[in-house]
């Protein structure tokens, strides 16, 4: 029996819909390893506007020191963006 144009459409939408599923299923395990990292501010809920922001380290772009949040207290705004702009 020859399969027709489309009965071969309807198993290609099938296993391309059926992968797509598959993609999107999160890994068991992996949101309680994700939210365990040390310094997650995601575990923070206590956080309100206007609260000073949680400290942390963080090396230089070139990597040779480490600045921490807390040493630009007083000093000028620290603004922190995240995004692209491309």
């Amino acid at each position: 029996m020859k399969p027709t144009p489309l009965a071969l459409v309807a198993i290609g939408l099938a296993v391309t819909a059926a992968l797509a599923l598959a993609q999107q299923q999160p890994r068991p395990g992996a949101q309680q390893k994700a939210g365990k990292r040390a310094g997650d501010l995601r575990t923070q809920t206590n956080l309100r506007v206007g609260d000073t922001a949680p400290d942390f380290k963080l090396k230089t772009k070139e990597g040779d020191r480490e600045v921490q949040l807390a040493s630009f207290r007083g000093k000028k705004p620290v603004v922190l963006v995240f995004g692209s702009y491309t």
